[in-house]
């Protein structure tokens, strides 16, 4: 069970780098803004899913938040309840990579996590 809980932590980890990937586009075409990203779905024009398909079925797992000029939070709940991957973007342009339940699974015990 651990190695499975793993894999559905790396999964959740990934669907929020394909977010992040995905919503640099969206601030291009916004004059460098993340203001008015949404997850959204196929066919809803400036949305993360409408920017990269493969996010639909993370979806309903996927929350945006602290969306403004120059800063953004992604965060993933992995099927793996209760853990959560975030990704946040500071107006400096630095990046955080955080997770709940620390020592869980895919979230290592100081609470960050990587590639």
């Amino acid at each position: 069970f651990n190695q499975r809980d793993k894999a559905r932590d790396s999964d959740a980890k990934a669907d929020a780098r394909t977010a992040q990937t995905a919503i640099e586009p969206y601030a291009t075409d916004n004059g460098g803004s993340y203001t008015g990203a949404a997850v959204g779905a196929v066919g809803t024009p400036g949305t993360l899913v409408d920017i990269e398909p493969t996010l639909a079925d993370a979806a309903a797992r996927m929350t945006l938040g602290g969306l403004g000029a120059r800063t953004y939070t992604i965060t993933v709940d992995s099927v793996n309840t209760p853990n959560t991957f975030t990704i946040s973007r500071a107006a400096n342009g630095s990046t955080s990579l955080t997770c709940d339940v620390d020592g869980s699974d895919g979230c290592p015990t100081d609470g960050t996590w990587s590639d």
